[in-house]
């Protein structure tokens, strides 16, 4: 069957007209629907073989056609997202250790929380508590999912996603949960997660007392102002060399 795949494929590549691409498609799928009966065939004969588990563990779920009616007699439009979402690891045995050292538990796991779940700071907590939770099945599961977490949000780029790494931090590091961790890395991670909680957007600024253009010292809590801009820049920063002209047209 990977012999024949790999040759209809090559046929794709070479395909010059429509017909002979919609033949080949046509191919394609039956080679798709040969593999999914020989792999159905493969798990009722073998349940117990790990090869078993990876098959389970390579589809993603099938959406019901019927969608449900809504009380004011709509149908419901966010059905298949969240009944692909919820059912997205029902056949992934998060008790198995064996599945990390697959091409398939690292991506499996990185579209749940990046793709499937809605890219803010409060939905993302959600998801990868709940990954976690589930992870903790097995002790190197648990560690692995936690690890990958945490670190993706640490060094994220995108602004506001330290909320995540001081979430998971607060709620399994500094619980003692990462037990690989020994006293010496438990204290730099708790260490920097307490620096940046006090400023993770949307939380009160500390007071601050800074001198304006005319050197008189205001208290910023002070100023008689309904908005007040903060702008901290350093002129060697391409981000701040882009945004400044634009900060400076608006006022």
């Amino acid at each position: 069957l990977q012999k024949t795949s790999m040759e209809t494929q090559e046929k794709l590549k070479v395909a010059t007209t429509k017909a002979d691409t919609a033949a080949v498609n046509e191919q394609l799928k039956a080679n798709d629907e040969k593999m999914a009966v020989y792999r159905n065939q493969f798990m009722k004969d073998h349940p117990d073989l790990f090869l078993t588990k990876i098959f389970k563990t390579m589809p993603e779920p099938e959406v019901p056609k019927e969608i449900p009616i809504l009380a004011n007699g709509r149908k419901d439009s966010t059905f298949a997202y969240r009944y692909f979402k919820g059912h997205y690891f029902d056949n992934v045995d998060f008790s198995d250790s064996r599945l990390l050292r697959t091409p398939l538990f690292a991506p499996k796991i990185e579209k749940y929380i990046k793709q499937l779940t809605p890219q803010i700071p409060d939905s993302i907590n959600q998801s990868a508590v709940l990954v976690v939770e589930k992870a903790k099945a097995d002790s190197e599961v648990f560690k692995y999912v936690l690890w990958w977490i945490t670190y993706t949000y640490e060094t994220s780029k995108i602004m506001g996603m330290d909320e995540v790494f001081v979430h998971m931090v607060e709620k399994y590091y500094m619980t003692g949960q990462a037990y690989w961790m020994d006293s010496t890395q438990l204290v730099k991670i708790v260490d920097r997660a307490r620096k940046i909680a006090p400023n993770i957007i949307g939380n009160t600024a500390p007071e601050l007392a800074l001198k304006d253009t005319s050197g008189k010292w205001q208290i910023l809590s002070k100023v008689p102002a309904k908005y007040t801009i903060l702008v901290f820049y350093d002129p060697d920063c391409g981000h701040c060399q882009k945004e400044m002209p634009k900060l400076k047209e608006v006022y």
